[in-house]
């Protein structure tokens, strides 16, 4: 096969945009879409979490869903932790989660109302959805970003002043189990000495993490 007949069948790929990175501020809902104004309260409307301007153009919109990962802790005892990533199926058909803020912390809407914060492993740096083995994670903040001066439209989601994100597929190993999926990582963090590192795969993807308001 011809050099450009294989090229024809490889994904079309685009660079993750250079953007200049600007904090929103966290200490309370004022900063992330949808905020509800109401005196005595600090809590937005439902939102949802998408993929924007990944490399790979074909994750672009996928929306969030959770995950659950088993390692070991200190002591090689198993510990299952849940996670957000994203569902390969586009349909909101299927049941997705939402999320609120609430205090200036993103939460998931459900009967627990879990924080999310992002894991200290700089290799594997996800979404982590309340406590979790390795102790406090980053708080995971809004941002704005920035083109040659220009505002982009959106509210963006990150640590840390790091907004770019790795995109990883995982495939479902039982069938009839959970659907494929794509983990998300937020790239760039600096080794923290007190996290436990772990060896996971390479993202074939990077992008960013656009949060905003669920009609």
């Amino acid at each position: 096969m011809k050099a450009t007949a294989l090229l024809s069948l490889l994904p079309f790929a685009a660079a993750v945009p250079n953007v200049t990175v600007i904090p929103l501020g966290s200490k309370d809902c004022s900063s992330w879409p949808a905020q509800i104004r109401s005196p005595g309260a600090d809590i937005s409307r439902y939102l949802r979490i998408e993929i924007a301007s990944p490399e790979d153009v074909g994750l672009t919109g996928l929306l969030s869903t959770t995950s659950t990962q088993n390692w070991p802790t200190v002591g090689n005892l198993s510990n299952t932790e849940d996670y957000i990533s994203f569902d390969v199926r586009r349909s909101t058909y299927f049941a997705k989660p939402v999320f609120r803020c609430s205090n200036g912390t993103l939460h998931m809407n459900s009967p627990d109302f879990e924080p999310i914060s992002v894991s200290r492993d700089y290799r594997g740096a996800w979404m982590m959805l309340g406590d979790y083995a390795d102790g406090p994670g980053y708080k995971l903040e809004p941002y704005a970003h920035e083109i040659d001066g220009v505002r982009q439209e959106g509210v963006f989601l990150g640590a840390k002043e790091k907004t770019t994100w790795g995109f990883a597929y995982e495939r479902a190993e039982v069938c009839g189990g959970l659907p494929d999926w794509y983990t998300a990582r937020l790239m760039g963090l600096e080794i923290d000495p007190t996290a436990n590192h772990r060896a996971w795969g390479e993202v074939q993807s990077q992008g960013f993490l656009r949060v905003f308001e669920w009609l």
